[in-house]
């Protein structure tokens, strides 16, 4: 079956020709009401006395009321949110459905290929949101063919809107394909929409901070923000306040804001690209684990050097030597530990590569995490090299940041044999959930006790919560592989005695 059949089959399911219909007339009808909702408010909006009209002296630009652009503005809040929020979760609700009812097995058996039936659940599965979207698509194209927002802002919305769109999409339909089984359900929607959801709204406050501004990109939604913010309109004006107007003036902030929508959309299409060929291999063969090595590392280093190059700081000082790479892991490393656990092979798969003679490579399916992770642990540190040897590091770095920093990189290396332990030891959902916030509560001390011997003044307290930390950080991960290793002599010993 070719890729048209498969989205036509998904979309059949969701959106019939008379629904469609009816959805098509909704969002007529949706466009009518912002419509009718912009006047109303741009009337109300000129009525309004000028504000701080109590002191002549202060100068306010007046906000350049107009209901096709106020339009405009309400219309890219709701594209954002059906294509960044509420698409994605519909994609991974239909997937729990499909893997709840037993229906995506049989899909697999279909003459569908991966592809194509990634096709079909990404572009299928939501059409009705689709549809939905395109009345406040027709309203935001027709504001730019009439001049109410610039050409080149079009285009880049655009743009944005559909690369952004189809990389949220992939991300959902990833996170709902990762199980092994099927857990969650519509939970995982939910979880789905709220990390989206959140992750915009941070994303669109980093745009409006000029030292902030350069990681806006990590979200489309950042980037919209951007693309509007770029020009003097009226999504200016409401968006920051009277005083706030002249930091646009600033050909540094200017510049960021305009490249803002590039860098999103090549994030969005490598990282989409990532995501897809990770879903086709789990849609292909639901036996192996989410990622291939290589996919983790490529994954993982694209996510690393998104947040560790847009760092813009030449001032060369001990302290920010010391403390930037500090926080940089601290936001890495569950990153790190995430990707890593889906590269993590089954029991069976581990099982069996212990009968063999000669073991799997640290980059085959059934080999050990251990290879990868310590390599997205290297590419870690070399983005520090080639961002932060401005601005000392290492050489500025004090001691007491150097350890700290030592042993934070000490505890990321142990994260696979927690990752391995995990997916051969437990074989149910709820056993690996405990198992996980146990892992979690250590690497939560381990995290405290690194943060105390970054600081050079420690007390009695400080030194006894370090000193704790320093024993579980050897004792944890030296019990987990003891009894990995026991784990090891059982399965070969049932192994010898069949």
């Amino acid at each position: 079956m070719s890729i048209r059949a498969s989205i036509s089959a998904f979309a059949y399911r969701g959106a019939r020709r008379r629904h469609a219909i009816e959805l098509l007339l909704y969002s007529g009808a949706l466009v009518l009401l912002l419509l009718l909702l912009s006047a109303w408010i741009c009337t109300q909006g000129r009525l309004a006395p000028p504000p701080y009209q109590w002191n002549p002296s202060i100068q306010v630009a007046p906000i350049p009321w107009n209901e096709l652009a106020l339009a405009d503005i309400f219309a890219l809040w709701l594209l954002g949110l059906g294509l960044f929020v509420l698409a994605p979760a519909s994609v991974a609700a239909t997937v729990a459905a499909e893997r709840r009812a037993g229906t995506l097995d049989q899909l697999r058996t279909t003459p569908l290929d991966p592809l194509a039936l990634l096709c079909g659940l990404v572009v299928g599965a939501p059409a009705r949101f689709y549809i939905l979207c395109a009345g406040p698509l027709a309203l935001h194209v027709f504001a730019g063919l009439t001049g109410t927002i610039p050409l080149e802002t079009l285009g880049a919305t655009l743009v944005t809107l559909g690369a952004g769109g189809a990389a949220c999409i992939l991300l959902a339909l990833v996170v709902a394909l990762a199980p092994r089984q099927e857990t969650g359900g519509a939970f995982v929607a939910l979880g789905v929409a709220a990390l989206l959801g959140i992750s915009a709204f941070v994303a669109i406050t980093l745009g409006h901070d000029r030292s902030a501004v350069n990681w806006a990109f990590l979200h489309p939604a950042g980037a919209l923000n951007a693309s509007m913010l770029a020009h003097d309109g009226l999504w200016r004006h409401l968006s920051v306040g009277y005083y706030s107007l002249d930091k646009f003036d600033t050909p540094r902030y200017a510049s960021a804001l305009a490249m803002t929508p590039l860098f999103s959309t090549l994030f969005a299409v490598i990282g989409g690209i990532l995501l897809a060929r990770a879903a086709c291999r789990k849609l292909g063969a639901p036996h192996l684990p989410l990622f291939s090595k290589t996919q983790a590392v490529a994954l993982f280093a694209l996510s690393a050097a998104a947040i560790i190059l847009p760092f813009d700081e030449h001032d060369s000082s001990s302290r920010l030597a010391g403390t930037v790479p500090l926080v940089y892991g601290m936001f890495l490393m569950p990153v790190m530990g995430l990707i890593g656990l889906f590269t993590t092979p089954s029991f069976e798969a581990w099982a069996l590569d212990l009968r063999r003679r000669q073991p799997s490579s640290g980059w085959t399916d059934d080999g050990k995490p251990h290879v990868a992770t310590w390599t997205m642990l290297g590419v870690f540190v070399a983005l520090l090299f080639v961002r932060l040897h401005e601005v000392g590091f290492p050489s500025q770095m004090r001691e007491h940041h150097l350890a700290s920093f030592v042993w934070m990189l000490t505890v990321a290396a142990t994260l696979p044999i927690y990752m391995l332990f995990a997916s051969t030891r437990y074989s149910t959902a709820g056993t690996r959930w405990a198992f996980g916030i146990a892992v979690c509560a250590h690497l939560l001390l381990q995290i405290i006790s690194i943060g105390m011997m970054h600081d050079s003044y420690l007390g009695t307290s400080e030194w006894t919560v370090v000193e704790i930390g320093l024993l579980a950080g050897v004792l944890v991960p030296g019990w987990v592989l003891f009894r990995q290793q026991m784990l090891r002599k059982r399965t070969l010993a049932g192994v010898e005695k069949i």
